[in-house]
């Protein structure tokens, strides 16, 4: 609908209608983030756990701002599961609070941490399809999973 400011017309649109072209290329955040790990230059400006960290931040940021359904947000990965499946797998002393951290002290640089913090997220998915992730709680495992993964048979 246009609005007229100083005899300009400006045009303004909602945020849900901003949002579905995005949600054509990119339907979840699984999605997401295999696009950025293929090209970390066009969505971060560079391979940056840093970059990545802010740009998860600034999407659940945005979509809380703007109060958009929780049907219409990004979904398909549950990022405190993760946090939980390295602190069990990999970070049983605690030396870091988020796993970003952890695989950029772990690697030595935030490039590197960035491989490696996508290594640990193929392990995690794969861990999820094979069956019931160790450490993780059933109600965390049941919404992660999809309908054919094993915990679904008994639910």
């Amino acid at each position: 609908m246009p609005i007229y400011a100083a005899g300009s017309p400006i045009t303004v649109y909602r945020v849900e209608d901003a949002l579905f072209p995005t949600r054509e290329l990119l339907p979840d955040l699984r999605t997401l983030l295999d696009e950025i790990r293929r090209r970390p230059g066009m969505y971060l400006g560079a391979k940056s756990l840093y970059a990545l960290e802010h740009q998860l931040m600034g999407i659940q940021f945005a979509e809380e701002f703007h109060d958009v359904p929780n049907d219409k947000r990004l979904r398909g990965f549950e990022l405190d599961a993760f946090e939980h499946w390295v602190d069990q797998t990999f970070n049983a002393e605690r030396l870091s609070v988020r796993s970003r951290h952890f695989a950029r002290h772990i690697a030595g640089s935030d490039a590197a941490g960035f491989d490696l913090w996508f290594e640990w997220y193929d392990r995690f998915r794969r861990e999820i399809a094979a069956g019931p992730m160790t450490g993780v709680t059933p109600k965390i495992c049941h919404r992660l999973c999809v309908e054919s993964h094993p915990c679904k048979a008994g639910t």
